[in-house]
């Protein structure tokens, strides 16, 4: 299955609407209801001891169900979907899902300040 976007020549991924060169300036998480809670309260912190970042994708991606969420983007729990602008905050290297997807690791707290869009993924 072919990643959304455009991958360019060198393997990068990159399209207009979302990124300049392979960084995005906006990037979803798929979250549970209560990491949700916790980022409109808190933002959510990133830790360096817990892996290269905070694991984010494209928002290219909006899928139909929370089971076809989980699916493509390996989350854990899909209850609701936060864009974010990351513009100026560093991202580890791009990385691929099993199926397909962009994966951008956010090395830097993504504040509620930040949110720039919510929206709750139907169950079925």
């Amino acid at each position: 299955m072919k990643p959304i976007g455009l991958i360019k020549e060198d393997g990068r991924f990159g399209n207009s609407e979302n990124n300049e060169g392979d960084k995005p300036t906006k990037v979803r998480r798929f979250m549970s209801e209560q990491e949700y809670k916790q980022i409109r309260k808190n933002g959510l912190l990133y830790d360096p001891l817990k892996g290269s970042g905070i694991p984010t994708t494209t928002t290219r991606f909006t899928p139909k169900n929370q089971d076809v969420a989980k699916a493509k983007t390996g989350a854990r729990s899909a209850q609701f979907q936060v864009d974010f602008d990351v513009m100026g905050i560093p991202q580890g290297p791009t990385k691929i899902t099993k199926q397909g997807l962009p994966e951008y690791p956010i090395q830097g707290d993504l504040t509620k300040e930040r949110i720039i869009r919510i929206r709750k993924v139907p169950r079925r």
